[in-house]
């Protein structure tokens, strides 16, 4: 991942596991992804299903990350923000469900935004993921998305006035939300 850049991140479980069993694990990465990756990402969206999670940040520039590492390689304290979030957490929950080994599969996907048309399509999918994968009817319902959040108004750790100023504004940001999920959902790379 390179500075300045956005990117949809994504990974599931190994094998048939799940990331997630209950409220605390979800709250848990959540917390985890903020600690160590903040001082290298910006977030758009986020949708955490028990298998598998969806994120849409902005790596921030060198200038910005050399605030927090002052030394060294700006680029690897970006892989090493991601590595240390998922090794935390991983730790954490396999402590708490008393298993062993690797929880997430080996290579995380990242895939680079390439405009503000695939930004919105890429928001909506990530939003759309619960119930495109069946565990919602509907986007609003499903707790660990970014997208409550926003139907909402609440102000949190996410960057809503790009996301907003991306759609147009909110109304056409639940205008776009309230189309067909599947056309999207295929379309996105």
């Amino acid at each position: 991942m390179q500075p300045t850049e956005i990117y949809h991140i994504y990974n599931h479980a190994n094998g048939f596991e799940n990331l997630f069993r209950e409220h605390y694990d979800y709250s848990t990465f959540l917390e985890r992804i903020l600690k160590y990756t903040n001082p290298v990402s910006d977030f758009f969206a986020y949708c955490l299903m028990p298998n598998h999670f969806h994120l849409l940040v902005k790596i921030k520039d060198t200038k910005e990350i050399r605030k927090t590492f002052i030394k060294g390689d700006p680029i690897r304290y970006i892989s090493h923000a991601y590595s240390k979030a998922f090794n935390s957490y991983a730790q954490t929950y396999n402590h708490r469900y008393m298993r062993m080994g690797s929880l997430f599969n080996p290579n995380m996907k990242t895939k680079k935004v390439e405009s503000e048309i695939h930004f919105c399509k890429i928001v909506h999918y990530i939003h759309s993921n619960p119930v495109h994968h069946g565990f919602t009817e509907r986007m609003e319902d499903w707790k660990y998305s970014s997208y409550p959040g926003y139907l909402r108004g609440k102000k949190n750790w996410l960057d809503s006035e790009m996301v907003m100023n991306s759609f147009g504004n909110r109304d056409l940001f639940i205008t776009y939300h309230r189309q067909p999920i599947g056309p999207k959902v295929a379309s996105i790379y």
